[in-house]
């Protein structure tokens, strides 16, 4: 149990059971409301500005950054997650449209399309990956990317067998690839017609978990298509801009390269979410004989890389509760589901709220903890998802097993630690 090539595989049978998973209630009512200001008035979203080529690593100077584009990746991230949320209504109405009712659009944005992956169950059904959006002034479109739904979308991020495909420079993951693909063409016709026959000028692909891996994948996709495209429709170039929340990564070294020198992206990550280290860089080891295609004759790992641009937030940047945040530096086995919403997604929308006009924080999910004397009724989008929990409730330090995420010293003292702390995966008795 304790050999690091042993955790993963141990981790990829367990994740063989929450693959099997439905994609979830459909929960309109919690999407949360989008402010169209940020916090200093100015309107967003912006399109990003260009800063390619992308830095390997994080970008020198962050708090600039995110003093210039805060507040259009807050815009972004809430509208990324209200389609997740939305999602599971079009299975329940078996009526996928681009007006889809329920689906909250920004003030001042119109939709152009609902796309969904090939339907997937026993129904058959079809529920929207992505939408695309048109400010009011026909200049900007958004195309946000929502993160795993269903088990066939579970399968998809746990195949990281890699392979070659000629839109792509270099080895990707052949589930990212096979879910990308089914993607590509209805925004490639997006693309045409709102770019290079019409006048969009700014295109920016967002997504969140799975999401991110399709918008990068995506992004790049637009990006090549529009280098080749535009000079002959006697337009500008134009930078595709991609912003990345809880991205795992898609390829090795040379899609990497050729991805950081081409497309104008954020990669988003916070601190203690595992999912942006996953599938591992430099290495990620096959796992022979479960359902998911990670390996195949002769291969026993794969080369994977980070792309590029990355920006990383930590608990004490919350605008709410940061001690709480602080303790999701450490997850007891018993509350590993709402520990991973919490680090995988509430943390994302909660640290982008602030930067958004007054009220954005209320509705950023970004409460842990409950607030003595309020009563929570029902779900909302001020907690995060499946909580509160009540003082000291979580988490359960040192009652057993924990997962300590970074790179934290071991504690001999528990039974079981396993310590996550990229570029590798490391399982210590």
């Amino acid at each position: 149990m304790g050999s690091p090539k042993i955790i993963p595989c141990v981790i990829q049978n367990i994740l063989n059971d929450v693959s099997r998973q439905v994609s979830g209630r459909c929960k309109p009512h919690v999407q949360a409301p989008v402010k169209s200001t940020s916090a200093a008035g100015q309107a967003i979203p912006q399109p990003l500005p260009d800063r390619r080529p992308l830095p390997a690593g994080a970008f020198d100077d962050q708090e600039a950054l995110l003093q210039e584009e805060a507040a259009t990746h807050y815009w972004y991230i809430t509208n990324v997650i209200n389609l997740f949320v939305f999602a599971p209504c079009q299975e329940e109405t078996s009526n996928a449209t681009s007006s889809s009712p329920g689906f909250k659009v920004p003030d001042g944005w119109s939709p152009l399309h609902m796309e969904s992956y090939p339907p997937q169950g026993k129904q058959r059904v079809a529920i929207p990956a992505y939408a695309v959006l048109k400010s009011a002034d026909g200049s900007q479109m958004a195309v946000i990317v929502r993160g795993t739904r269903t088990a066939a979308e579970w399968r998809a991020d746990l195949s990281y067998a890699q392979v070659t495909d000629p839109s792509y420079p270099g080895l990707v993951s052949k589930g990212f690839l096979t879910s990308a693909n089914a993607l590509w063409p209805a925004l490639q016709q997006l693309v045409q017609r709102e770019v290079l026959q019409g006048g969009v000028s700014s295109v920016t692909i967002a997504g969140h978990s799975l999401g991110a891996a399709m918008a990068t994948m995506l992004s790049y996709r637009a990006q090549v298509y529009l280098d080749q495209q535009l000079p002959a429709a006697g337009k500008p170039p134009l930078a595709v801009g991609a912003l990345l929340f809880a991205a795992p990564n898609v390829g090795n070294n040379a899609f990497v390269a050729a991805f950081n020198s081409k497309v104008n992206a954020r990669r988003i990550a916070y601190a203690y979410d595992l999912i942006p280290q996953v599938p591992c860089a430099p290495r990620m080891m096959a796992c022979p004989g479960n359902m998911f295609e990670t390996t195949k004759r002769g291969v026993s790992s794969w080369n994977y890389g980070k792309v590029g641009g990355q920006i990383t937030f930590t608990p004490d940047a919350m605008p709410v509760q940061p001690e709480v945040w602080a303790k999701t530096d450490t997850a007891n086995p018993c509350m590993m589901f709402p520990w991973a919403v919490a680090t995988h997604v509430c943390s994302y929308t909660c640290f982008y709220s602030k930067f958004a006009a007054a009220g954005a924080t209320a509705d950023g999910r970004c409460k842990l903890w409950a607030v003595p004397g309020e009563q929570k009724a029902g779900p909302s989008s001020d907690y995060c998802i499946w909580y509160p929990y009540q003082k000291p409730e979580y988490p359960l330090r040192g009652k057993g097993s924990v997962l300590v995420i970074g790179s934290k010293p071991q504690d001999s003292s528990k039974p079981l630690e396993i310590i996550f702390n990229a570029p590798g995966l490391t399982g210590r008795k």
